[in-house]
C-alpha cells in the first residue's frame, strides 16, 4: 500500500479488496493552542491506546467524503436544506426515529456504545434532533407485529406526509378526506414490500364516546374515468369502536405500486367511515375523532413505504472514473498532508498481540454531515487485528480449519500461511437523514459493524 499515491485510490483499492472502511477513522480534534479542526486517520498503536496516524488535507476529506457516499448507495448528499428542515414531532419523522431506536435495540447498539469508541468526551446527543423519547411508548399501536415484519423484510423505509397538491380537489358532498402523497422521490431500483397508511384516531375529540358503536374505516385510491370523472377502487379497510384511541393501520401497496409505475395516476387516496350495522350511509370522520384538519404535527395522517434496494453497499472499485469526472469539473490543486507522521496509509502496526477487536469510529460531523444525518452522529465499525498463531486460545473463535491451518504451518511454514483474523460476527448499521426538507429517510445498511473476531 506504500505506492499508492493519495487517499482517495487507497479508499478505492480497499473497497475492491472487501476491505470497505476498515481503517478510516475521522475524529475532530481541537488543540488547546489550534483553532482549526484537523481530520485524520487514528488506530489503535496496540497499547490500548488511539493515536493519530495520518493528518488528512481537506482535499483528502472531500475524496473520502464522495467514496464514503458512493459506497453507501447515496448518490449525493442532500443539499438546499434549510434551517427550518422537518421537525421530528412530526407523525412520519417521529415513527422513522422510533424506528431507529428498535434497530439499535436489536442490533444492540446504544449510546453508551458510540461513547465506548469515541472518547474525545465533547460528544453531546442531540437533544433538538432525538426528541421526545421519554412518550415513544404512550401512542398506541405506533409501531404494529405488522410493521415489524415489515422493518425485518426490509432495508430501506421511507414516510410521506399528506401534501396539498394542485390535481387534488374536493369531492362532492364527502364526509371523509382526501389525502395525496408525493412519491417522486423513490428510487426507480426500489421495490416494494410494503406500504401503510397511518391515521390516528382520538374518541375524545368524537361524539360516539362508546364502544358499543362498531365503524369500519376504508380508504379508496381516487382514478379518473373514460369520461374524466372521479372513481374510487377500495384498497382495504378496518373496524374500529367509537371509544377507540391510537394509531389504525390500514394497506396500501396496490395504491402505492401503482403511482411508481405510473406516476400521473396519483389523485390520491380517500378515507371514508360507516357504521358496522350501517354500510350504506357514511359517516363524518370528525364524528370519531379521525384525521381532524386542525390535527397536532404528532397526528398527521401518513403513509409507510417499506422496499429492498438492489444494493445498498456498492462496490467502489469503479469510482476512479466518477472521481475523475469530479476533478474534471471541480478542478483542486492536490496538497499535501501537513501531519510531521505522514506515513504511508495502513503502515503495519508493530504489535504482535493475539486476534482481537479493535476501536474504529468515523465522525458524521468531522465530514460536515451532521446537519442532514439525524441518526447516528457517526458510525463504530470496529476491525479485527492482530495473529492467529499457536496455540489458538478460545476466545480467538477460531474455526476447525484454522485450528488444524495452524498444525500445519508449523510444519509447514513456508508452505501454508497462518489463519487470518477476520469478522465472525456483523452487524446491522441504520442511518436516519434528512433526504429534503420536507422528507426523512432510514437506511438499513447489513454487515457494517464488527462485533466479535476469529481466526479463519
Amino acid at each position: 500500500m506504500s505506492g499508492l499515491r493519495n487517499t482517495s485510490e487507497a479508499v478505492a483499492v480497499l473497497a475492491s479488496l472487501g476491505l470497505g472502511l476498515v481503517l478510516l477513522m475521522f475524529v475532530a480534534t481541537t488543540p488547546p493552542a489550534v483553532e482549526a479542526t484537523q481530520s485524520g486517520i487514528y488506530i489503535d498503536n496496540g497499547k490500548d491506546q488511539t493515536i493519530m496516524h495520518r493528518v488528512l488535507s481537506e482535499d483528502d476529506k472531500l475524496d473520502v467524503s464522495y467514496e464514503i457516499l458512493e459506497f453507501l448507495g447515496i448518490a449525493e448528499r442532500p443539499t438546499h436544506l434549510s434551517s427550518h428542515q422537518l421537525s421530528l414531532r412530526k407523525s412520519a419523522p417521529k415513527f422513522l426515529l422510533d424506528v431507529y431506536h428498535r434497530i439499535t435495540a436489536e442490533e444492540g447498539l446504544s449510546d453508551q456504545d458510540e461513547d465506548d469508541s469515541y472518547e474525545r468526551g465533547h460528544r453531546a446527543r442531540r437533544s433538538a434532533d432525538l426528541e421526545d423519547d421519554e412518550d415513544e411508548h404512550q401512542q398506541k399501536n405506533f409501531i404494529t407485529d405488522l410493521d415489524k415484519r415489515a422493518i425485518d423484510e426490509s432495508d430501506i423505509i421511507m414516510t410521506f406526509l399528506n401534501k396539498r397538491h394542485h390535481n387534488v380537489d374536493e369531492l362532492r358532498h364527502e364526509h371523509g378526506r382526501r389525502l395525496w402523497f408525493d412519491v417522486s422521490n423513490v428510487p426507480n431500483d426500489n421495490y416494494l414490500v410494503m406500504a401503510e397508511l397511518r391515521i390516528y384516531q382520538n374518541a375524545n375529540e368524537g361524539k360516539w364516546l362508546t364502544a358499543n358503536r362498531e365503524f369500519t374505516i376504508t380508504v379508496y385510491s381516487i382514478g379518473t374515468g373514460t369520461l374524466g370523472q372521479h372513481t374510487m377502487e377500495p384498497l382495504s379497510s378496518v373496524n374500529t369502536t367509537g371509544d377507540y384511541v391510537g394509531w389504525l393501520e390500514l394497506n396500501v401497496t396496490e395504491g402505492l405500486h401503482e403511482w411508481l409505475v405510473k406516476s400521473k395516476d396519483n389523485h390520491g387516496i380517500y378515507i371514508g367511515a360507516h357504521a358496522v350495522n350501517r354500510p350504506d350511509r357514511e359517516v363524518k370522520l370528525d364524528d370519531i375523532g379521525l384525521i381532524h384538519r386542525k390535527v397536532d404535527d404528532e397526528f398527521q395522517p401518513f403513509m409507510i413505504g417499506f422496499f429492498r434496494g438492489p444494493e445498498l453497499i456498492k462496490a467502489t472499485a469503479h469510482s476512479s472514473h466518477h472521481r475523475s469526472k469530479r476533478s474534471a469539473s471541480h478542478p483542486r490543486k492536490r496538497k499535501k498532508s501537513v501531519s510531521p507522521n505522514n506515513v504511508p496509509l495502513l503502515e503495519p502496526m508493530e504489535s504482535t498481540r493475539s486476534c482481537q477487536m479493535q476501536t474504529l469510529y468515523i465522525d458524521f460531523k468531522d465530514l460536515g454531515w451532521h446537519d442532514w444525518i439525524i441518526a447516528p452522529e457517526g458510525y463504530g465499525a470496529f476491525y479485527c487485528s492482530g495473529e492467529c498463531n499457536f496455540p489458538l486460545n478460545a476466545h480467538m473463535n477460531a474455526t476447525n480449519h484454522a485450528i488444524v491451518q495452524t498444525l500445519v504451518h508449523l510444519l509447514e511454514p513456508k508452505k501454508v500461511p497462518k489463519p487470518c483474523c477476520a469478522p465472525t460476527r456483523l452487524g446491522a448499521l441504520p442511518v436516519l437523514y434528512h433526504l429534503n426538507d420536507e422528507n426523512v429517510n432510514l437506511k438499513k445498511y447489513r454487515n457494517m459493524i464488527v462485533k466479535s473476531c476469529g481466526c479463519h
